[in-house]
């Protein structure tokens, strides 16, 4: 990887899969690499396949709740959760907030 760090390559690679969730195992393919030699890779980097993942569904998420006309249920299952109370947990977790709260500061700020 030229240019930036492996991380740096994962990230790119999730946030350019949309709404195909690449796994650990599919970007260690790319690479020619075992997924645990790619944890490795991250791990030099202070980071992981999971954190990077996490962050990556996080930002899809906020980008997927800014519209509206979605419902928090929908967002749910397109994101790979079972079901919106998984969602509402993740995000409470990892934004500090549940969806409802974030639309609901999201609004907030966007009439002022």
């Amino acid at each position: 990887i030229r240019g930036g760090g492996m991380a740096d390559w994962v990230r790119t690679m999730l946030r350019d899969a949309g709404d195909g969730m690449l796994t650990l195992t599919d970007l260690a393919g790319m690479l020619s690499l075992s997924p645990r030699t790619l944890d490795r890779h991250l791990k030099t980097e202070h980071t992981s396949f999971r954190e990077l993942a996490r962050a990556a569904r996080l930002a899809r998420a906020m980008a997927m709740l800014d519209d509206t006309s979605l419902a928090i249920t929908r967002i749910a299952y397109e994101l790979g959760y079972s079901d919106a109370a998984n969602f509402t947990r993740a995000m409470r977790r990892d934004a500090g907030m549940t969806p409802a709260e974030y639309r609901r500061r999201q609004r907030a700020q966007s009439s002022r």
